[in-house]
């Protein structure tokens, strides 16, 4: 019997959680602020805000959303984001993504380096921080599986397949897959990257990416194709996780051949809010604490 993961539920009761130490910063009279740009009449940047500014309103987190036409110039973003890294009362700036095709990806790019890393709560820069709340989502959720599915998975290491591996979200999960010591691989080829991770990436054509999907123990599709991935393209009894937005890649009939499944909506998506504004937070406990420098053997402290 195939396994729902429910995101929304989780979510609630990790924010309620995150309540607690948001309470404790804000008795240090800091109140956590996020600002969020979005470029554009996007649907699904509209919806996802929403929800953003709704879990910011639980906890008591102060969240802005500057609104900007399509038509406005890069060196104006650019020109507010570096004015928001000086702000002391803004913990967090991120762009709302996808950008209006007017900008190119060189465009994007550059907005997402133009953000402190420090205040890169949404993990974008290749130096930030934080790791990407999607990302943090997409672990939390493949552990889930791989405790929840009977009867288990076979031992690790385990194939992961990632539809759309070369988009924005994609890569950022190839790459963390990737990494040593993954408790879903566990083995890396030196030099090579790790074999088990299987990169499906639809803009190449390769004739043979079902079979290569097929092969996939865990599927996390990323593409943004409503509904791309049907029953025939998986094998029986693997663990998919929907990251595609705002409809989901993973058709519903195909549920019925998986051992678990994180759906569209209400599954990747509010996980994902969540790490959000755990970043967010973590970002203000980690400024606070207490710095300290050694001169000639002698432990100095800076408040």
């Amino acid at each position: 019997m195939v396994h729902i993961f429910d995101g929304k539920r989780l979510a609630s009761e990790k924010l309620d959680e995150l309540t607690v130490r948001i309470l404790r910063v804000k008795k240090t009279g800091i109140i956590p602020k996020l600002v969020a740009i979005r470029v554009g009449e996007n649907k699904a940047s509209g919806i996802f805000l929403r929800e953003k500014k709704k879990a910011a309103r639980k906890v008591e987190v102060e969240f802005v959303i500057r609104k900007f036409k399509k038509d406005i110039k890069l060196n104006e973003l650019i020109e507010l984001i570096r004015k928001l890294n000086k702000n002391a009362s803004v913990h967090g700036v991120m762009i709302q993504l996808p950008l209006p095709a007017s900008f190119s990806s060189e465009g994007r790019d550059d907005l997402i380096n133009a953000i402190a890393s420090e205040k890169d709560i949404d993990g974008m820069r290749e130096d930030s921080p934080f790791t990407a709340p999607v990302v943090q989502a997409v672990n939390y959720v493949s552990s889930e599986a791989l405790n929840i599915v009977r009867p288990p998975l076979k031992v690790a290491p385990l194939k992961v397949g990632v539809v759309g591996a070369r988009g924005v979200v994609g890569r950022k999960l190839v790459r963390f897959f990737n990494r040593r010591n993954n408790p879903l691989i566990q083995e890396t080829i030196p030099g090579k990257g790790n074999e088990s991770v299987i990169e499906l990436d639809l803009e190449v054509g390769d004739r043979s990416l079902k079979q290569r999907m097929q092969d996939a123990d865990v599927l996390i599709c990323a593409s943004g194709v409503p509904g791309l991935i049907k029953g025939n393209m998986v094998k029986k009894g693997v663990v998919l996780i929907d990251v595609g937005s705002p409809e989901g890649d993973v058709d519903k009939s195909t549920y019925e051949k998986a051992s678990f499944v994180s759906p569209v909506p209400g599954g990747i998506g509010p996980l994902t809010v969540y790490y959000l504004l755990e970043n967010l937070v973590r970002s203000i406990e980690v400024s606070r604490k207490p710095k300290y420098t050694k001169v000639r053997g002698v432990i100095l402290h800076h408040p």
